[in-house]
């Protein structure tokens, strides 16, 4: 089985789920991926994040949210339980609003928009299925279409 992990903020009591940027969440699938809930933990320690030059953030609620708080990536066997103190209140699950920061507009945005353009919906699972089909629903209807129809047109070739 193993280990799983989640970036926990000790101090604003918020944390991320891998899963939600499509991770797995053993150590791992998390570090050796650079990608998914490392980007966004990326934004949430952005310091100095401005638009045009503007004196003020541009998102204060999200991007650099976590500069100079305690964070940890803990692991569901840690002897602090944090793992799954994370889960009751007070602390929340930041993950979506993140998730969604992360994908506006951004490279990571449009490789998940092709992604989705190409492939459909089929490999994405909860947060991360139900997130995309919000943010790209015409994107992730192609490609669902496109599954179909490439595995109905493979399927009688073979015939």
């Amino acid at each position: 089985m193993g280990q799983y992990f989640k970036v926990v903020n000790k101090t604003k009591k918020e944390y991320l789920s891998p899963y939600t940027f499509g991770n797995g969440a053993k150590m791992w699938e998390i570090v050796a991926s650079g990608k998914g809930v490392l980007q966004g933990l990326g934004l949430l320690l952005a310091e100095g994040h401005y638009l045009d030059g503007d004196e003020t953030p541009t998102h204060k609620s999200i991007i650099g949210s976590w500069v100079g708080d305690s964070i940890t990536m803990v692991g569901d066997y840690a002897k602090s339980e944090l793992y799954h103190k994370c889960e009751k209140s007070p602390y929340k699950d930041i993950s979506m609003d993140v998730a969604k920061e992360l994908y506006k507009d951004t490279w990571v945005g449009n490789e998940k928009r092709k992604y989705c353009k190409e492939k459909g919906t089929k490999w994405f699972f909860g947060d991360e299925k139900d997130l995309m089909l919000e943010l790209y629903p015409l994107e992730c209807h192609e490609g669902d279409l496109r599954q179909k129809y490439d595995f109905v047109e493979k399927e009688q070739s073979d015939e």
